[in-house]
């Protein structure tokens, strides 16, 4: 199964996100894979900190940033390539089996 995970919603983004996905994947049977979406560079950094199986993760390097000022549905059209934007298409085409965000506030 693979679970893809919006890295950059949230407080704390993306080292909150990595945290937990660490958390999961060392509890978890090796069946389950992440993908994550975000920032590759950032996601990297927070990732070099633990040392865990990286063979059962896949970064998915999204270019833009949907900020918390930003109108949600109006950004989710213009910021195509954000990590939620990016891990809602691969849902939607099947590429993964589910999609955790945080996502974006309501205003």
């Amino acid at each position: 199964m693979k679970i893809g995970l919006d890295m950059m919603g949230g407080d704390f983004a993306p080292a909150e996100a990595v945290k937990g996905a660490v958390a999961f994947l060392s509890e978890n049977n090796n069946e389950i894979e992440i993908v994550m979406f975000g920032d590759k560079s950032c996601i990297d950094i927070e990732l070099n900190k633990f040392n865990f199986f990286q063979n059962r993760c896949t970064i998915i390097h999204t270019s833009q940033v949907i900020e918390m000022q930003e109108h949600p549905t109006k950004a989710l059209k213009e910021k195509q390539d954000s990590s939620i934007a990016v891990g809602f298409k691969m849902l939607a085409t099947g590429e993964i089996d589910a999609f955790i965000s945080a996502g974006i506030p309501a205003q």
